[in-house]
């Protein structure tokens, strides 16, 4: 399918190949920002500068990359030594595309050690276990797709809860159960992913490499399961711990007890 967004200052359209409401894939939730589920979509990214943030990803990664607690090998807060990133993180307009998906306004995540990632994927370093995201929402786009048997995203069609019993009970969640996106290039997958359970299937062959940007709601920050003890589990030094604790005082309570009060939560 093909929409055209009309934004503030541009027109443009791009091709749709997934778009799902978080009520389709999940089931009701009230822990929600947004009733999107997730959209895969044309993201019309400047490929020379996704180029230069792969090249240098990969001449870094000796050096940077580590193993996470979901399995696959990572780079965390690359835009730290891939300044390019950071072009992405500041499009103000490429923001406002993927706010027309959810219809209120996103900032990027404001914590820095959980803000942007690259992620290798291949036989050797691993692909992403089942999980849920602990940032509110997510973006992937794709640096490198080369000769890849696998690496799709795999979303349990239902409530996190029944998809972790069902992989305690029998090992593994049938395939009439699973949404299955293919990664694709010049596309990028966004979602609200928390307490949605999804995993990137084994790679057999090839090798994938994506980045993924965090984003939360400005209007409901508090929306957001990142806790402590899951920061910690690949960031143990607990150096971030002073930014999170002064993000939970100086943004999220205010924003939660003012809704407390009118009575949205």
């Amino acid at each position: 399918m093909q929409i055209t967004l009309y934004l503030k200052n541009s027109k443009i359209a791009m091709n749709i190949i997934h778009h799902y409401t978080r009520e389709e894939l999940i089931g009701p939730s009230f822990w929600k920002f947004s009733d999107l589920g997730m959209v895969q979509f044309q993201n019309n990214y400047d490929q020379a500068l996704l180029d230069t943030i792969r090249r240098k990803a990969i001449a870094l990664k000796n050096s940077l990359s580590s193993p996470s607690c979901l399995s696959s090998s990572y780079i965390r807060e690359p835009h730290k030594h891939i300044i390019e990133i950071n072009e992405l993180l500041e499009d103000k307009e490429r923001i406002a595309r993927l706010e027309s998906f959810v219809g209120n306004s996103l900032e990027v995540y404001p914590l820095s050690i959980a803000r942007c990632f690259i992620h290798f994927m291949n036989p050797n370093d691993g692909s992403l276990f089942w999980h849920s995201d602990a940032v509110p929402s997510l973006e992937i786009i794709n640096l490198e797709l080369s000769d890849v048997v696998g690496g799709e995203m795999q979303i349990y069609k239902g409530s996190e809860d029944e998809g972790r019993m069902e992989l305690v009970k029998n090992g593994k969640i049938p395939e009439e159960k699973l949404l299955t996106v293919k990664p694709r290039l010049e596309y990028s997958v966004f979602g609200q992913f928390t307490r949605t359970l999804h995993r990137t299937r084994p790679i057999e062959s090839g090798s994938r490499i994506a980045l993924l940007i965090a984003y939360r709601s400005k209007e409901k920050p508090y929306i957001d399961d990142n806790t402590v003890w899951f920061l910690a589990a690949d960031n143990p030094r607990m150096e971030w711990l002073d930014d999170f604790t002064q993000d939970i005082k100086s943004t999220k309570i205010p924003a939660y007890l003012r809704d407390k009060q009118l009575g949205v939560i």
